[in-house]
Parts: structure tokens; sequence; C-alpha cells
């Protein structure tokens, strides 16, 4: 049966991080605020200098995330193979989304699955906004179950609970009026597979990649830190554009 206090908890942690997330692509990617504008400045110069930025973020990012190379798995057997796997399907190139994303947001997320019809597994590097993880009290090492939601083109959200037994997926009616809890939400069934679904690997396949965090924690994004100079970098640079702007009127 679906645990409703855990769809609830999940659904909550999900839409309560977006905007925090949606603050650091935006600086990454050069659309930032000007967060020491006043009501005059805005008056006055209205969107003149409202897209102007000059990005050190991407630089923050782009930098650490270039120096992240897997360059090997050890000598065990195991290791081995799993080296020979990483090259098979070409995973270098996940393995630098996994690193620019949990830069960028404070934790990536990798989920694990067999392909349909296929031995080889799939690995599906996920957005930090669709996923949470749960982790447990006793073992903060240990994920106890986790989610996964995001909007599909109909309007419909859907969410999938993972746990180490089971998955359930689950889907709310195209563009319903509310969202907000597990009530939206009812059973979605996938023509040939059961409901739930059986995990027969004993754990949550999803695989948390955290940046600066202790264990059981969600993670701290580079840009926590930096998005208040850059700030400063932009009133600063604004204010020079100001300023040539005040002297260059009366000429």
């Amino acid at each position: 049966m679906p645990v409703i206090k855990e769809i609830d908890l999940a659904l909550a942690a999900i839409r309560g991080k977006q905007p925090r997330l949606k603050l650091y692509r935006d600086y990454f990617r050069g659309d930032q605020r000007l967060a020491f504008a006043t009501a005059k400045y805005r008056t006055t110069f209205g969107d003149l200098f409202t897209e102007f930025a000059d990005n050190v973020c991407s630089g923050v990012i782009n930098t650490l995330a270039d120096k992240l190379i897997i360059e090997g798995m050890g000598n065990t057997a195991t290791g081995q193979r799993a080296w020979a796997l990483w090259g098979d399907l070409k995973l270098q190139r996940r393995a630098g989304q996994i690193h620019q994303e949990g830069l960028l947001c404070g934790g990536s997320f990798l989920i694990i699955w067999p392909a349909p019809r296929a031995k080889t597994p799939v690995f599906y590097v996920n957005k930090a906004e669709h996923i949470y993880i749960h982790y447990s009290q006793d073992d903060p090492t240990l994920i106890e179950w986790g989610a996964k939601m995001w909007l599909e083109t109909d309007g419909a959200i859907r969410l999938t609970m993972y746990y180490a037994d089971r998955i359930e997926k689950y889907t709310t009616a195209p563009k319903a009026p509310s969202t907000s809890t597990s009530r939206a939400f009812k059973p979605l069934e996938v023509i040939g597979e059961a409901w739930p679904l059986i995990n027969p690997y004993g754990r949550v396949p999803i695989f948390h990649f955290a940046n600066n965090a202790f264990p059981g924690e969600a993670g701290i994004s580079e840009l926590a830190a930096v998005i208040p100079l850059q700030d400063a970098i932009n009133k600063t640079a604004t204010d020079l554009m100001v300023a040539m702007e005040y002297v260059a009127l009366p000429q």
C-alpha cells in the first residue's frame, strides 16, 4: 500500500528546493539579478542594464568540474570488470554531467536500472530539482527510500517512489488544480508491468553524489558563497557604466 506520509514528505522537499536550485542555474547561465538596484535606479535606467552581468559563476563550476576525471577503479577483479563496463558504456560523459550537476546544485543523482529487454544497465543522470532521498537516522549512509517527481507534456505530474524492495509509480490528472499533497496522485499502471514493480536488488537504485556534505546531508552548492560576490561585481560594473553615462550626458 502507498505510504501517504512519505509521499507528502517527498513532494514538500522537492518543491521546497526548486526555487534555490533555479537561482543557481540562472546565475550559472548569466541570468542574474541586480541585487543592489534601488527603486530610483530602476525608474531612472529602466531595463538598460538588466541583462548585464560579469559572470564568474560559470567559471567557478566549470573549472572544478574539468579537474574531476575518473582514471581507474583499482586492480581487483571487481574493479577491472567495472572499468571495462565504464569504457563499454562510455560513462565518462555521464561522470562529467554528475560532477557539474553536483557542484552546481550541491548534489547530483544517478538512477541505475536494467534496460528493457537488455542485459546491460542504463545510467540515468537526473536533475537535482526532480529527486529527493531520505537517509536513515540510524545509519546516515543508508538511503531508506527516494522519490522522483517531474512534469509531463500533457500537464500531468509523475511521481515515482523508490524502495529497496519495490518501486511505486503515480500520476496526477493532466493540469490538476492542486498537486501539493498525495491526494492528487493515483497509482500509474504500466502495460506489462506489475504494480508495485519488484526491486530484486535489495537497495534503493538512486545514487547520491553530495558536494561538501557530511553523511546524510543534501550537500552545498559551490555557488552558495559565490552569488553574493557575483552581486557585488555586477553592482560595481553597473555603477561604472552609470557614471560613464552621467559624465557623457553634458557632452
